[in-house]
């Protein structure tokens, strides 16, 4: 992955997130399964190029 790449993942994610959706699979929030995601990208934002 590139940080160009990523820091648009980011935005986009982030995104999601400010539209405030209320799902919820398996004890799992969207909320909290789109905070996963960034810190998980934001790890790998970290190692990319």
């Amino acid at each position: 992955m590139k940080k160009t790449e990523i820091s648009k993942a980011l935005e986009v994610l982030n995104r999601i997130k400010n539209q405030n959706l209320e799902v919820c699979f398996d004890d799992m929030t969207a909320d909290r399964t789109i905070d996963l995601a960034i810190e998980a990208l934001v790890m790998q934002y970290d190692k990319a190029e």
